[in-house]
C-alpha cells in the first residue's frame, strides 16, 4: 500500500485522539537568518533555501510566540483536549521552577477561558542524561528533575514541593519565583509574584560582603535574577548578636548563606581565640538566630577537619581529626550544628580556585608562570581543588531545594597541589617547568596540612569534574589576570 492510499485510509474512517500532547520548550519557536555573517558557526546550516542561521526567536527577537500561543493555535485547529506534556527547562533550579510555574499558570488560565487543558506534566521526572545535546554526544551531563537520581536513592529536588503544591490545586509560592525567567528578564517584562505569598519578595541574605564567597554567590545570584543581600560586617556582626537580630528583622530574609569566617589558616596558630570566637562562636549565633525566625541557614566547612590518614577521598560519614586550630574551629561548629540545628546547610569543601578573585593558587600561579617566575606547589598533599563559581551554583541549587544536613561539596578528583598546577599550566600553555614541586615540609606552613584530605560525597556528587572545571578556568583567567593588577597574598 503507497502513501496515498494510507492517506485516503485515514480520511475514509478517520480516528481522531481523544487527548493531544503538546511538546513545547522555550527553544521551539524557532528563528532562521539568512545574515550569517552575524551568528557563530555552530548555530549556520545549510538547506533548500540556502545558508541559514537557526537560533532561538526568543534570543534573536527579544519575543516570541510562545507556550500561550501554540495552545490557543492547538485548540483552533483541532478542538480537542490538550496536555502539556515534557515542561522541562535544563537550567538552574530556579529557572526550572519558573518555566513549570508559567506553564501551569498559563494552563490554568486558558483552561478557565473554555481551552479543554486536562493536565500539566513535569518531564523528566528522573531528569536527563545529555538531552542538551539530545544525545547527539556523550557528554555525561546530567540534568536532574522532580528528583535527583545521582544520590543513592531519588532525592526530590523543589519542583516535587511544587508539583504537590499543583496537585493540590495550588500554587507555590517560593520567594526565587518572584522574579521571571531568563526569557522574561531578557524582554525586561515584569515580574510575575506568585498570588497569595507574602514571602514573593523576601530576599536571599548573603554574609560576607567582601569575600570570595560572598562575592561569587552575589554574582551568581544576579545571573539567576535571585533577588538577594549581601551584608558586610558593619551591617551584621556575627560577634554582637543584637546586630545579628537587628539585620534579619530589618531584611527579612527566607535564607541566610554565611559565607564569612576566620580563613588564615597558619595566623589561626597565634590566635586560635579569635579564630573560634569567629568560625565557631559567630557562626552558632547566627544559625541560632536564623532558626528562631525559622529562616534556612546555610555555612561552609573545611577539609582540614581531617587529619589525611584515611588514605582515600573522604566522606560525610567520616569522622573529623583535625591537625592545627583552624581546623578544630570548624570541626566544633560542624558537631555543634549538626547536633543541635539538623535543619541547618553545613557545606565542606576545600582549596578554592576562581579566575574573579585574585587571591588563591591557581591565579597566583599563573601570574607566576607569565612573569617568567618559579612557583613552589607542594608534591606530598593530595587535595580536592574546588572551583567557587560551582560551588556558588551547586550550593545556590541544595539551598532552594531546602537541602538539610552534612554535604561534601568539591569537583570531582584527586590530585597533588604540584599535579594541579601542572594542568593549570597545560591548560593555559604556560611553561610547566618553572612550578618547583617540594614537600609541604619546605612549604613554610606553620600550621600543619592533611597529606590527603581529598573529599567526595555519598549523599550525591553534584559538581562538575575537576577536568572540566579546569578547562572553564582556563578560558576565562586570561582577560581577568589582563584586568587586574592585584597582587595580594593567598592562603592555602
Amino acid at each position: 500500500m503507497g502513501f496515498a492510499d494510507r492517506l485516503a485510509g485515514f480520511v475514509e474512517s478517520p480516528c481522531p485522539p481523544g487527548l493531544i500532547g503538546l511538546n513545547h520548550y522555550l527553544t521551539s519557536d524557532r528563528f532562521l537568518d539568512h545574515r550569517i555573517e552575524r551568528y557563530p558557526p555552530t548555530v549556520v546550516g545549510t538547506c533548500p533555501a540556502g545558508r541559514l542561521a537557526d537560533v532561538e526567536t526568543v534570543r534573536a527577537l527579544g519575543s516570541s510566540p510562545g507556550l500561550e500561543e501554540a495552545l490557543r493555535e492547538t485548540w483552533a485547529r483541532y478542538a480537542i483536549p490538550i496536555a502539556i506534556t515534557e515542561v522541562h527547562n535544563g537550567c538552574t533550579r530556579e529557572e526550572q521552577m519558573r518555566w513549570l510555574d508559567e506553564s501551569w499558570v498559563t494552563a490554568s488560565r486558558l483552561r478557565q477561558k473554555g481551552i479543554a487543558i486536562e493536565a500539566v506534566t513535569a518531564w523528566s521526572l528522573l531528569g536527563a542524561h545529555d538531552w542538551d545535546s539530545l544525545l547527539t554526544r556523550a557528554s555525561g551531563n546530567y540534568e536532574s528533575g522532580v528528583f535527583d537520581i545521582r544520590a543513592p536513592a531519588p532525592r526530590e529536588t523543589a519542583l516535587a514541593t511544587m508539583m504537590r503544591a499543583f496537585a493540590q490545586g495550588k500554587r507555590l509560592g517560593h520567594p526565587v519565583l518572584s522574579n521571571g525567567g531568563w526569557w522574561r528578564r531578557h524582554r525586561e517584562q515584569p515580574m510575575p509574584i506568585a498570588d497569595g505569598c507574602p514571602s514573593a519578595r523576601r530576599p536571599l541574605l548573603i554574609a560576607g560582603a567582601t569575600g570570595t564567597l560572598g562575592r561569587a554567590f552575589a554574582a551568581a545570584c544576579l545571573e539567576r535574577g535571585i533577588h538577594h543581600v549581601v551584608t558586610s560586617r558593619e551591617q551584621m556582626n556575627l560577634c554582637d548578636p543584637t546586630s545579628i537580630e537587628r539585620c534579619l528583622d530589618a531584611q527579612r530574609p527566607w535564607a541566610v548563606i554565611n559565607c564569612t569566617g576566620w580563613v588564615r589558616v597558619d595566623e589561626a596558630e597565634d590566635n586560635q581565640e579569635a579564630c573560634l570566637s569567629i568560625n565557631f562562636g559567630g557562626n552558632l549565633a547566627l544559625a541560632s538566630a536564623c532558626a528562631c525566625r525559622a529562616i534556612h541557614y546555610s555555612c561552609f566547612s573545611s577539609d582540614l577537619v581531617f587529619d589525611g590518614l584515611a588514605g582515600r577521598p573522604y566522606r560525610e560519614s567520616d569522622v573529623p581529626a583535625p591537625l592545627g586550630a583552624y581546623g578544630r574551629s570548624k570541626a566544633l561548629a560542624d558537631a555543634a550544628l549538626l547536633d543541635w540545628r539538623a535543619s541547618a546547610l553545613v557545606i565542606r569543601t576545600a582549596s578554592f580556585f576562581s579566575p574573579f578573585d585574585m587571591h588563591n593558587f591557581a591565579v597566583h600561579l599563573a601570574s607566576a608562570l607569565r612573569a617568567g617566575r618559579s612557583f613552589p606547589a607542594a608534591s606530598d598533599c593530595v587535595t580536592s581543588p574546588t572551583y567557587v563559581p560551582d560551588l556558588a551554583g551547586a550550593t545556590l541549587d541544595l539551598v532552594i531545594d531546602n537541602a538539610q544536613g552534612l554535604w561534601h561539596l568539591v569537583n570531582d578528583g584527586a590530585i597533588t597541589w604540584a599535579a594541579f598546577a601542572v594542568d593549570l599550566a597545560a591548560g593555559l600553555d604556560l611553561p610547566a617547568s618553572q612550578i618547583d614541586g617540594r614537600p609541604a615540609s619546605a612549604m613554610g606552613w606553620c600550621a600543619a596540612r592533611p597529606a590527603f584530605s581529598a573529599m567526595t560525597s555519598e549523599r550525591a556528587q553534584i559538581m562538575p569534574s575537576l577536568t572540566s572545571a579546569i578547562e572553564r578556568f582556563c578560558r576565562e583567567v586570561p582577560s581577568c589576570l589582563e584586568s587586574s593588577t592585584d597582587s595580594g597574598r593567598f592562603t592555602l
